[in-house]
Order: C-alpha cells, then sequence, then structure tokens
C-alpha cells in the first residue's frame, strides 16, 4: 500500500496492523523481520529509528505476530503525533467504529515470561494464568528458555592447561557436555579459587550460555590482554569465550556452578580450598584431562582417579607450541558413554568404597547385581568400553578409588 495520507478510510481500506500509520522515509532507517521465541512462536517486524517523510524525527516500534492469533504491538521512542494505531480487517470503517486517543491512556500491559510445560511465551499474567501457565514475573524473558529442564550433572571439566609459549599462554579451560540434551545456563558460570581461597564468586559469567549435546566449550584467559591471540594462533581456531579472570597458576581450582552466588556446586577441578602446590593435580607450565570413562560431574567433590595428569612442567621444553599441539584436545572430548556416574555401584550417588560389594557382585554375577541394585546400570562399572562388566575393569575401579 502506497497510501501516505493516514486517516480512518485509508487505514480500513485493506487488511492490515497499523503501529504506526504515517508517512515515513522507512529508506532512512532500518526495517526488520524475524522469528522470534524459544521455542519459535512468533513473527516479529521491528521498525528502528525510522524518520517520517522530510525527513523529520524519529520513531522505533515493534509488531509481534504470535502464532496463537496473539498480536503486540510495542513502542519506543516516537516522534510522530498525527499517526493512527489499530487492526482492519480490510472492510472499511465499521459501522460500531469509535476511536480513542492512546497517548492519553494509561500504560499498557505487562508483559513476563509464561511457562506452558516446558515451553516459554511472552505474554500478561492474566494470560498466562488463563492458560494455565506459571508466570514467571513482569519482564521476564523466554531467551534463555526458563521452563526448560535442565540436567546439570552431565556438565563437566574435562581439560585444563597452562601453556609455556607466548609468555606462559595459553591458559584456558573445558567444559564439556556429556548428556543427551543441550545445557544452557540460566545463571552462575566458573568461579575460580586462587591459592587456599574458600571463595565461591562467579568469575567468568556463563549466562545464556548453551553448550550443545557431546560438545566441549573452551574459555581461555586473557587477563590484562597478556594472552591476546594465543590460543588462535596455537590451535588455529577461537576459544568459545575470552575471559579476563585469571587462569593458570597451576594451583589454582576451578568450579563450575549454575546460580550465580556459587550455592550449588556441579564439578570441580582441584580440591576445594586447597592450594595445589605440591599437589598430584598441580598443572604449573602443564595439563590435565578427564579420562574417557569419567562422563558425570563430581558435585564439587574432586576425585584425582577421574584424571590424567602430565604434570608440573610436562609442557615446558624446546617447542611448547608443538607440545600444545601433541599433548592437549581443546573442543576434541569424546567419552565412552552419555552422561553416566562411572564406579557409582550402588547408585548413592557417589563413587567410594561402599561400591566395593556391589562391583564384586556385578563381576561374578551380572544377573544377581540386576536384580539386587535395579535402580543401577551395571555400566557404571564398565571401565575399558567393552560394554560389560568383567576382570579388565578392575584396574579402573581401583584407580578411580585410589586416585592411582
Amino acid at each position: 500500500d502506497g497510501t501516505w495520507d493516514e486517516d480512518e478510510a485509508a487505514h480500513f481500506s485493506v487488511p492490515r496492523i497499523s503501529a504506526v500509520f504515517d508517512d515515513f522515509s522507512v529508506a532512512l532507517g532500518t526495517v526488520r523481520s524475524t522469528l522470534a521465541g524459544d521455542p519459535v512462536d512468533r513473527v516479529a517486524v521491528t521498525y528502528e529509528d525510522v524518520p517520517e517523510y522530510g525527513p523529520t524525527g524519529s520513531n522505533t516500534f515493534q509488531i509481534e505476530m504470535f502464532f496463537d492469533g496473539d498480536i503486540r504491538i510495542t513502542w519506543l521512542d516516537i516522534d510522530s503525533n498525527d499517526s493512527i494505531v489499530g487492526l482492519s480487517a480490510g472492510a472499511g470503517i465499521p459501522p460500531d467504529y469509535s476511536e480513542m486517543d492512546l497517548s492519553a491512556t494509561p500504560p499498557c500491559f505487562v508483559y513476563g515470561a509464561c511457562c506452558l510445560g516446558e515451553t516459554c511465551v511472552g505474554v500478561t499474567e492474566v494470560a498466562c494464568l488463563g492458560k494455565e501457565g506459571e508466570y514467571l514475573g513482569d519482564g521476564t524473558d523466554c531467551n534463555p528458555n526458563p521452563c526448560a529442564t535442565y540436567d546439570a550433572s552431565c556438565l563437566l571439566i574435562s581439560e585444563v592447561v597452562l601453556g609455556t609459549a607466548s609468555g606462559g599462554c595459553p591458559r584456558w579451560i573445558e567444559i564439556t557436555n556429556t548428556g543427551t540434551n543441550d545445557f544452557t545456563f540460566m545463571e552462575g558460570g566458573i568461579i575460580v579459587q586462587e591459592d587456599g581461597s574458600t571463595d565461591v564468586t562467579v568469575d567468568v559469567d556463563l549466562a545464556s550460555v548453551t553448550i550443545p549435546a557431546g560438545e566441549a566449550y573452551v574459555v581461555s584467559s586473557n587477563q590484562g590482554g597478556a594472552c591476546s591471540g594465543a590460543f588462535n594462533a596455537i590451535y588455529g581456531f577461537l576459544a568459545d569465550m575470552d575471559a579476563i579472570a585469571p587462569f593458570g597458576d597451576g594451583n589454582d581450582r576451578y568450579i563450575l556452578t549454575d546460580t550465580a552466588d556459587g550455592s550449588n556446586l556441579i564439578d570441580i577441578y582441584g580440591e576445594f580450598g586447597v592450594d595445589g602446590t605440591g599437589e598430584s593435580w598441580e598443572y604449573t607450565d602443564g595439563y590435565a584431562y578427564r579420562l574417557s570413562f569419567c562422563n558425570c560431574s563430581n558435585d564439587g567433590i574432586f576425585i584425582a582417579g577421574e584424571w590424567f595428569f602430565g604434570g608440573v612442567g610436562s609442557l615446558g621444553g624446546g617447542n611448547p607450541e608443538q607440545l600444545l599441539l601433541d599433548l592437549t584436545t581443546p573442543d576434541a572430548h569424546v567419552y565412552d558413554y552419555s552422561c553416566r556416574r562411572a564406579g557409582d555401584m550402588n547408585c548413592d550417588g557417589d563413587a567410594n568404597g561402599q561400591d566395593v560389594q556391589a562391583f564384586v557382585l556385578a563381576l561374578l554375577d551380572p544377573v544377581a547385581y540386576t536384580a539386587t541394585y535395579t535402580d543401577c546400570d551395571i555400566q557404571n562399572g564398565d571401565f575399558t568400553g567393552e560394554g560389560d562388566v568383567n576382570q579388565l575393569d578392575i584396574e579402573g575401579f581401583a584407580d578411580l578409588l585410589t586416585g592411582g
């Protein structure tokens, strides 16, 4: 429609949604359309900094057309003062039509995130409750989806590295999602405990970060620009995130949390609050990686037997760049099974000495084990990846318990 003179007859002449019906020079602003929502539930058409013909002023507004039939119009900065807003069926001015001055009305309805099961939609509280949904509050957002169920037990720290190239770089840690579902951090991230600290302050904010199922996420430290470009220069690709938090004195601990205050610990590298100097897991100028049978988080309790330790100075040498390429594997970890807690044979959530009796039963009589531990997966005792539990798994189980 090329009509530039906004009046009631023009508005009602064709089917339309008039957000701000006026004569605009749209080419001097930005107009775009996108699919929106998580999952997608609407089409949004946005007019940004569009002036009236002349050009004069600036106008920013949006029309959202929901798949369930709802229509939402949002106005930000509007300089136009003679426009028309409303809906038209295109059949001419309705006989019962009456106009109102929107600029004189109270504030518009307030919208927020509404959970319909695991589906999130942005509606008013009244509309949400009318759909028998759970309203999460005015102004809450659906991206990332706050209604989805996330299993943090499949999220773990899989590698830590302190390189010796480029002045003690690169410095990075890797997180892997070993589960079958994508994981999105609603809040939380990485806690860095330096020296003997016991703080649980989030140092690397991962809120809104999604780690797809079966994939890794690499965070490189570039505190003060000291390691700028080092990761890419060595490995030939960019880390998923460059953080300003300090990584890599070799005696630090890294903790994953899915809460903003660090009240829930998902996984940890190193013993909580313990200075790693002289410990088996110290990685000064070195590296460490999670063994393939360890594919569930440790709930903040470090188990040395789940790791391979390169040792202090293992990345030092005449060709530090080649050592990094030969010994470290960012973004490339593969685990034997989807998320399960290796060694937890009695399924109490931990792998410890209390699992020995159940492990022996699994070795001697798998049928009896399955009948006795009905809620357990016997594959928790398969440390070789052969698909069953046998004598070849004894060494792996013993190493797990003893930290060998």
